[in-house]
Order: structure tokens, then sequence, then C-alpha cells
């Protein structure tokens, strides 16, 4: 009874669920007949009405019979979780300021796209303007100035990138410092020359 009595409005359907209000809903009995599918083959309803509460927008009561009391209950679905616990009066208020926010941004994006492309016709005006003028040069030609500028441009590049080595080799070596002083000879004495020296 308290169903009957709840306000209505006609609610989208898709393979995405219920749609109502810019929420979706699903409930079992939609999964049932395969409605989330996708296909020609999938026969649904492009709408059907349903009754809300305004103070919870958790769930709603959607009709698939027409003048039938007949309902199943949806529940919210994950796509627009961020809803739950949430009223109706709740929803429309973040809705209005989400579309006032998209709205701005629209403009201010074709604001944008109309000041890019009055650059790029400037870039293209003044690219046209100090281009030599080509006017009865044949292709070919063009085509051999160009790689021409390319293997110039090259040439430059690997010229700026080389690394030449110190023309002076003669320079002196650094003076090599220990970190510590040589260990002493330990080595015994060797005395061979002194007893098999020969004798005076």
């Amino acid at each position: 009874m308290r169903v009957a009595l709840l306000p209505r409005k006609t609610a989208s359907i898709s393979e995405l669920g219920v749609c109502l209000f810019g929420l979706y809903y699903t409930s079992p009995e939609f999964l049932q007949l395969g409605w989330t599918h996708r296909g020609r083959k999938v026969k649904r309803p492009a709408t059907l009405e349903a009754a809300y509460d305004p103070l919870v927008a958790d769930q709603i009561y959607l009709f698939p019979e027409k003048g039938s009391n007949k309902y199943w209950i949806c529940n919210l679905a994950d796509r627009s979780r961020e809803f739950r616990g949430a009223s109706f009066w709740d929803v429309w208020q973040i809705r209005g300021e989400q579309k006032k926010t998209t709205g701005k941004a629209k403009v201010q994006s074709g604001a944008k796209k109309r000041q890019h492309e009055e650059f790029v016709i400037d870039k293209i005006s003044h690219a046209t303007k100090v281009a030599p003028d080509t006017f009865g040069i044949p292709n070919a030609q063009r085509v051999r100035a160009i790689n021409e500028n390319k293997r110039q441009e090259k040439a430059r590049e690997r010229a700026e990138k080389a690394r030449r080595p110190d023309a002076d080799s003669n320079r002196s070596l650094g003076k090599v410092i220990h970190l510590s002083d040589p260990e002493p000879d330990l080595d015994y004495p060797d005395y061979v020359d002194e007893l098999f020296g020969d004798d005076d």
C-alpha cells in the first residue's frame, strides 16, 4: 500500500540497468530476464514506470507491467554507488551542481579551442608568407633541395655532438701519490756475491 502512494516517474531501461534521475539500479528479476545483455535478440522495454521515495535513493520500485501493482525492488547499482545513503533531494542538488560545473567546463573548453584554432591559422599564414617561392620549380628539384637541407642539418648535429680528444698528446702525466707509506722490504739479504766472490 505504501508503494502505491509514492511519487512515480518514467525510468529508462538499458543494458546498464534502470536509469532514474541519472542514477542506475538493478534487480534479480532484471538479471534473470537477461536485460543486461547487449544484442538485437535481447527484448526489453525502452521505458517503465518506477516509484521512488524522495527520502531514500538506495531503492526504487519498478512496475514491469502497465496497469498492475506488481513491482520489483531495484537497488542502486555500483556505477552509482557515490549516492548510497543519500536522499533524492541530495541527488537533485548534487546533479544540479554537476551540470553547472560541466556547463562551465564546456564554455571554457570552447574558448580554448577557438584560441587554439586561431593560433594554428596564424602559424599557417605566417609559414606561407615566409616560405620561399617555389612556383615554376620542378618537384624533383624541390625534393633534392629538401634532402640537401636534411643532410646539412644532420652534419651540423653530428659536428656538435662529436667528442674530440685534446690535441696535446705530450702533456706530462700526473704525479702518483700513495695513500700509505710503502711496506718495508722483509726479504732475507742475499750474501752470495760476498761468499763466493773472487779472492783478492
